[in-house]
């Protein structure tokens, strides 16, 4: 299990960054990716839609197919500053979508984007553009030591700031959860 420390914001001004990390940074990939979450009816993950610790993903992207469990920490708080990982490589979607009905779990929400990703330091800078929500910019640590989750945190604020991005509001949730609130909303 790995812990992921990352930040996330709407992206105002998204030809001019990927201008900028392109000049500054190294692109590392550029995916197209379906990420489809589960819910469990027996035991839902969403029992409160504003308090949402648990997903369950399989990601189609580029011929490549994940399997991910991811845990979100703090629990009790709006937000989360980081969550514990598991992930692996699956051979068929299909396959692991009919084990996961089998077992109970339902397709939940399914998010649709294009990501572009550069490496800058010791950071993966994300560029996504996300069908039904628009451009974000994600920028996660890949360092190694992760004990001080408030100092890397500031780290990759400062990165923000750095590389000029024109950001607005701070997302805290991730696209699925902001799918779901934009569905319960309409």
């Amino acid at each position: 299990m790995g812990k992921e420390i990352e930040i996330r914001y709407e992206l105002n001004n998204k030809n001019e960054l990927e201008k900028w990390l392109n000049e500054k940074a190294k692109l590392i990939h550029t995916s197209y990716q379906i990420d489809t979450y589960y819910d469990n009816k027996l035991n839902s993950f969403a029992k409160d839609p504003e308090h949402i610790y648990d997903w369950l993903r399989v990601r189609e992207s580029n011929g490549k197919i994940t399997f991910n469990y991811k845990h979100w920490l703090p629990e009790g708080e709006v937000i989360r500053t980081y969550c514990e990982e598991n992930e692996l490589t699956i051979s068929s979607a299909e396959e692991m979508k009919k084990i996961l009905y089998n077992l109970g779990f339902e397709v939940f929400i399914v998010v649709d984007k294009l990501r572009n990703s550069w490496i800058y330091g010791e950071y993966e800078i994300s560029i996504d553009t996300v069908k039904e929500l628009g451009d974000y910019i994600e920028i996660e640590y890949k360092g190694e030591d992760t004990s001080d989750i408030e100092s890397i945190i500031k780290k990759l604020n400062s990165t923000l700031e750095e590389i000029t991005a024109k950001v607005g509001d701070e997302d805290h949730g991730g696209y699925g959860f902001k799918l779901i609130k934009k569905r319960l909303n309409n």
